[in-house]
């Protein structure tokens, strides 16, 4: 199933309200473009944070970005300077449910989504099952890179 533009354009809004809800300023977006399943290197960064999608649709969301990326989210949501992993690892999880939660709202109520795993640094082989066609929304926050990665059926 090919992921239709109004839906692109709510996945769009799903990331931004992320980012108004902790009151930081709005992303801006790259242009979105089909992802290469057998392409050797995915367009990971420091930080991903998987949701897993059933119900409704079927698929994944996955959310990646740079680790400065999200230590600046935590400094923003938790006020803690110069964070660690501690807070760095939950925060990644965070950002991708409740972005997943915000495209709840989008795809109705049987859009069910699973609770976050994280991947912390670049694996070299690493793949998500996600399903295809698969959607990768580049964007950049604060100077800093990350990619909102969606599958679904």
């Amino acid at each position: 199933m090919r992921i239709k533009e109004a839906d692109v354009q709510g996945l769009l809004e799903c990331i931004e309200r992320y980012f108004m809800s902790i009151k930081a300023v709005k992303p801006e977006f790259g242009v979105p473009y089909n992802l290469d399943m057998k392409a050797t290197r995915q367009p990971l960064f420091d930080y991903t944070g998987h949701i897993g999608i059933t119900g409704s649709h079927k698929g994944g969301l996955v959310v990646t970005c740079e680790k400065k990326l999200v230590e600046k989210l935590v400094t923003i949501v938790l006020g803690t300077e110069n964070p660690g992993d501690d807070e760095v690892i939950p925060m990644i999880g965070e950002m991708a449910n409740t972005i997943a939660g915000n495209a709840r709202v989008h795809f109705g109520s049987g859009f069910d989504i699973s609770v976050p795993s994280v991947v912390v640094g670049v694996p070299e082989e690493f793949k998500f099952l996600l399903a295809e066609p698969t959607l990768v929304i580049p964007f950049t926050w604060e100077g800093c890179a990350g990619n909102a990665i969606i599958g679904l059926t």
